[in-house]
């Protein structure tokens, strides 16, 4: 008998691949630039960028000032709430709105 491994599914080894080399991250980020262009008021797509997710907290960088404090107050929790809809599996609770 041979100590060779047992055979694998090629859609498991593909995965782990693509995984170890970042491409899993990189689809889920579009995935994500994705879903923001949906769910984002129309004014606001072309001044707001998703970053990254941290704990559950998806930082957005806004290259101005007012739209930034407009986002905070008026629109936060309705975008947390369609977002939760369309990726679920991000398991997002909140938005941070930066400056940048």
């Amino acid at each position: 008998m041979s100590d060779d491994p047992p055979p694998r599914q090629l859609g498991d080894v593909l995965a782990q691949l693509m995984q170890l080399r970042g491409y899993s991250q990189i689809q889920e980020d579009d995935r994500l630039r994705s879903a923001w262009k949906q769910v984002v008021p129309a004014a606001y797509s072309t001044l707001t960028r998703p970053a990254k997710i941290s704990r559950g907290v998806l930082q957005v960088y806004v290259s101005h000032p007012a739209a930034l404090s407009e986002l905070s107050a008026f629109h936060q929790k309705p975008i947390v709430e369609n977002l939760q809809k369309i990726l679920p599996e991000l398991k997002l609770k909140d938005i941070k709105f930066r400056l940048g």
